[in-house]
């Protein structure tokens, strides 16, 4: 039977895996398994902040990952396979669902994206408009995203993931009366015993009660060097892949082709659940 099923199916367990990094992921980063150390002043008006404790990096958190965009993945596949039985056409084992940057191959012609056997004009619009080359930054794309970590996961041991200051949240104010500083904080990968944020007070000497309110993520230092992948947490990630296939691929574009009313998920980590 022609239908969208087997794809929600495979959607339904990324969320699953999803829902396991998340667990994870938020007792590695509870507040009792980090800490900072504010410095003696370094120069006059400054005072910065080191990392003295971490949690480890577990390599569960790659494999999960990787399960959960292969997952992901998938659906789109399984998509690809019922497009094509509904086109009546036979599906094989080199059906898929396209993921294309640009509009030309590398020898430069004009390669738009298609699915074998699939003639329906309606459809192959669809699969045009969903395409990353059919964005602004095709690179920023979620769907450009999940196949660059699908394919670097197929090939690698593990995707790689690290600490990294979390930004929201920090206090960048100060208290009534306190000189406002200039503030400098590390966005890469840190680690224990590295200075990670520093705060210039102008010359005047920093108030013993200024707490910047630091804190910790894991974040993916792997995959495409974009904005959207190494300047945000791994959750967010992860959160951005899946409710883009869901809703602006699946719910917006494909749904009505089965004559399936569009499924609304909340997130990959189920209703309800903030990140």
């Amino acid at each position: 039977m022609v239908g969208l099923e087997s794809v929600y199916a495979k959607l339904d367990r990324a969320s699953f895996h999803a829902r396991e990094l998340r667990r994870q992921l938020s007792t590695a980063v509870e507040k009792d398994r980090w800490a900072f150390e504010r410095d003696a002043i370094s120069s006059p008006g400054v005072c910065s902040f080191r990392v003295t404790k971490l949690p480890p990096i577990e390599p569960q958190w790659s494999l999960i990952l990787g399960d959960f965009l292969t997952n992901a993945r998938a659906a789109l596949d399984h998509l690809a396979w019922q497009l094509v039985l509904r086109d009546g056409g036979q599906p094989d084992r080199f059906t898929q669902f396209p993921i294309r940057e640009t509009l030309v191959n590398s020898k430069g012609n004009p390669a738009p994206a298609r699915i074998e056997s699939v003639t329906d004009s309606s459809v192959i619009r669809a699969i045009e408009a969903v395409q990353p080359y059919a964005s602004q930054s095709p690179t920023d794309s979620p769907l450009f995203t999940l196949n660059e970590l699908v394919n670097i996961d197929k090939h690698h041991l593990l995707l790689v993931v690290a600490h990294a200051l979390k930004v929201d949240g920090m206090w960048w104010g100060t208290n009534d009366g306190d000189p406002v500083p200039k503030t400098r904080v590390s966005t890469g990968p840190i680690s224990v015993g590295e200075e990670v944020a520093w705060f210039d007070f102008g010359g005047s000497t920093p108030p013993e009660r200024f707490d910047p309110h630091l804190g910790i993520e894991i974040r993916l230092e792997d995959g495409p060097l974009t904005r959207s992948v190494r300047t945000t947490s791994l959750l967010n990630v992860v959160n951005v892949i899946y409710m883009h296939v869901e809703h602006s691929v699946l719910s917006k574009h494909f749904a009505d082709f089965f004559g399936e009313a569009p499924r609304h998920g909340a997130s990959a980590f189920g209703p309800q659940l903030p990140i």
